[in-house]
């Protein structure tokens, strides 16, 4: 994964079917200003593969009170891994 875009895509992806996909960032990623869906949106579609990051995210912004479980993954299920990822300039808001 290269760009922003390119992570909400494959977070999209994830979300609507397909949430044993493997996430790896081969570059830093900056969401500053990037509408975000956690990956993973509730227990019956918790997120099961691997997210190996390697490189850092910044900027990643939640802000719906009325939401619980927010975060870059909101569900991560049984098998699921995150990994060699560092988030910085994270702002989350959520129930």
């Amino acid at each position: 994964m290269t760009s922003a875009e390119g992570l909400k895509a494959v977070a999209d992806i994830a979300n609507n079917g397909n949430l044993g996909i493997n996430i790896t960032l081969t570059e830093n990623i900056n969401l500053t200003d990037m509408d975000w869906t956690p990956i993973g949106t509730d227990y019956n579609n918790a997120y099961t593969g691997t997210f190996d990051g390697g490189h850092t995210i910044t900027g990643l912004t939640f802000n719906q009170k009325e939401t619980g479980n927010v975060g870059l993954i909101g569900y991560l299920g049984s098998g699921g891994k995150v990994q060699n990822l560092t988030l910085e300039n994270v702002n989350l808001n959520g129930y």
